[in-house]
Order: C-alpha cells, then sequence, then structure tokens
C-alpha cells in the first residue's frame, strides 16, 4: 500500500461513504503518475478513464485561454469521467512537474460489486461536487436529476443491476 496515497484518498469528500478498508483498497491499487510541466493531461470533451489525486505540483484547467482554476496537492480531478464516463469541461495541464495517484475503473469494480448501493452514494457526491464547481446555478430539482443521471452511468460502467441497489 501507498501510504501517501492513503492519506490523500482520506481526505477526499467524495471517498468519505467509503471505510477504512474500502479506502485502504483504493490506496492499493493507486498508481504513482507523472506529468512534466506543460503536459496536456486531458483535453476538453475527452473523458479520463481514471480518478487523479495531486501529490505534487500543479495543474491548470483551461476553458480555451481562460485559466478557471488551478489545482494543488490533495486537489483531484477525473472523477466526472472515471466513474459516469462525463466528458471533461475543462483542459488539465501541469503548470509544474506533477506527480500524481491514479485510480482507474479497475480500482473501483470490486468496491461497487462488494457494496452495489455505493453507486448512489457516490453519484450523490459528485452531483453536489458538481453543483458547488457550477456556482449553485442549478435550480432545485436540478440536482437530483443529475444524481439519477450520475447513478444510471455508474452502474452501466459497473454493470451494477438497478434492483442491486435503493436510490
Amino acid at each position: 500500500m501507498l501510504p501517501a496515497a492513503l492519506g490523500l484518498i482520506e481526505a477526499i469528500s467524495i471517498f468519505s461513504v467509503l471505510s477504512d478498508d474500502e479506502r485502504q483498497a483504493l490506496a492499493t491499487s493507486a498508481t504513482p503518475r507523472s506529468f512534466s510541466a506543460g503536459e496536456e493531461i486531458v483535453r476538453k470533451g475527452s473523458a479520463l478513464d481514471s480518478l487523479m489525486i495531486i501529490k505534487a505540483g500543479i495543474v491548470t484547467m483551461r476553458d480555451g485561454d481562460d485559466e478557471v482554476a488551478r489545482l494543488t496537492p490533495g486537489d483531484f480531478f477525473g472523477e466526472q469521467g472515471s466513474l459516469a464516463g462525463v466528458e471533461e469541461i475543462h483542459t488539465l495541464q501541469a503548470v509544474t512537474r506533477v506527480t500524481a495517484f491514479e485510480l482507474d475503473q479497475k480500482a473501483f469494480a470490486p468496491l461497487l460489486k462488494e457494496r452495489p448501493e455505493l453507486a448512489d452514494e457516490l453519484a450523490a457526491n459528485l452531483a453536489h461536487r458538481e453543483n458547488a464547481a457550477m456556482g449553485f446555478r442549478f435550480q432545485p430539482a436540478q440536482p437530483e436529476h443529475r444524481r439519477l443521471d450520475l447513478l444510471k452511468r455508474i452502474r452501466s460502467i459497473f454493470r451494477i443491476c438497478p434492483n442491486q441497489s435503493v436510490s
């Protein structure tokens, strides 16, 4: 297990629904990755099939030429693509040398197979994070609609039958 990966995983809000053992299982499957300064990590419109947690370095999120945000150690990205197959709405590029831990779909599959109800909890957390990133511009009914859409996507990707979980 990578102790640094476990520490970062424990600090990520979308993983608050996981048990200690489940977070340790994710940390065990984390793969160290490096990106050079200036390297494009993912282009807008592409879906990452891995969640990346930044251990060191700075990543910029861009919309065209405009910088939208900077991600620093402890931040993560790719959760929408890796868990729900959603395309990135920004281009992400390393500003400095970046080291990160990668969690691919294979890391999540055993957890979701063992506990299918996690799909619903992860969908709710993803919808909440997306809502916060959008500046709460949704109407009150939209976050629930988005949660259900994300849940459907997660179930499809990880082949979870709807009757295996209560939504």
